[in-house]
This record gives structure tokens, C-alpha cells and sequence, in this order.
């Protein structure tokens, strides 16, 4: 997937997008140094994602980052939050944060909602508490 971040608005915006893709275990064996090459600027590392047996680290997230910075590419990450449940969602975040402060990224971090999450939360207004619950950690 292709992202395009955009900075506020402004009288030529134009100039300020900046070409991304996102990344995950999914993807394989990833030439960051083509994506460079390619006008990638950025990349979004999935670094977790969890499921009904909890929180995992995505399985490339450490050699990924490490090949984005070679490349000399800006990275982000992002949460695969698809697992719906809220059980132990403290011990999630707290898990999360703890791999995020492994690294060292000047792009923002993005929280993917996904599958089940949504099927078992329809209202907005519980998702809403969910995720400024995650933001409060």
C-alpha cells in the first residue's frame, strides 16, 4: 500500500507530500534500497499485531527497521489491533510501548484497526474509549 503523508495546510500543498509504504513479515524480503530508488521516502513497520492469544511482535519488524535505515529511509510503525478483545488490552499497550522504545523513528506511529476489533465494538463510542485508552499509556 502506498501512503501519502500530508503536512497542514498550505498555499502550495503539492509540495510537501511525501511517498510511503507500509510494511509487515507479510512482505517478505524487502529491497528498502529500490524502494529508495523507486522515490520511496518513508516506510510504516508493522511492529505488532495481536490475535486471541495476545500480543506478537511482527516477525521482521527488528531487520526491517534495520534495512529502512540503511536505506536511509524516515520510518514509523504501526499496531495491527484486529483481536477485539479487551481483556488484557493494558498489558497490550504496555507490551507495545515497550518494543516502540527499542527504536529510534521520525514518523508518526499509526494503530490499524482491524477484524474483530471492529466487529465487537459497532458504537462508535466504546472504540472511541479504546483508543484514548491506548494514547493514555
Amino acid at each position: 500500500m502506498v501512503s501519502l503523508i500530508r503536512t497542514p495546510i498550505v498555499s502550495n500543498a503539492l509540495e510537501y507530500l511525501f511517498k510511503g509504504v507500509d510494511i509487515s513479515q507479510f512482505n517478505g524480503s524487502v529491497n528498502f534500497e529500490s524502494l529508495k530508488k523507486s522515490g520511496v521516502e518513508f516506510v510504516i513497520i508493522r511492529i505488532a499485531g495481536a490475535n486471541s492469544g495476545g500480543i506478537y511482535k511482527d516477525k521482521k519488524c527488528d531487520d526491517n527497521y534495520k534495512k529502512a535505515i540503511a536505506a536511509g529511509l524516515h520510518v514509523g510503525f504501526y499496531y495491527c489491533g484486529n483481536d477485539g478483545d479487551i481483556k488484557n488490552y493494558v498489558h497490550r499497550i504496555k507490551k507495545l510501548k515497550e518494543w516502540l522504545s527499542e527504536f529510534v523513528f521520525d514518523m508518526p506511529f499509526f494503530y490499524d484497526v482491524e477484524g474483530g476489533i471492529l466487529h465487537n465494538h459497532t458504537k462508535k463510542e466504546p472504540m472511541t474509549a479504546l483508543f484514548l485508552l491506548f494514547f493514555q499509556y
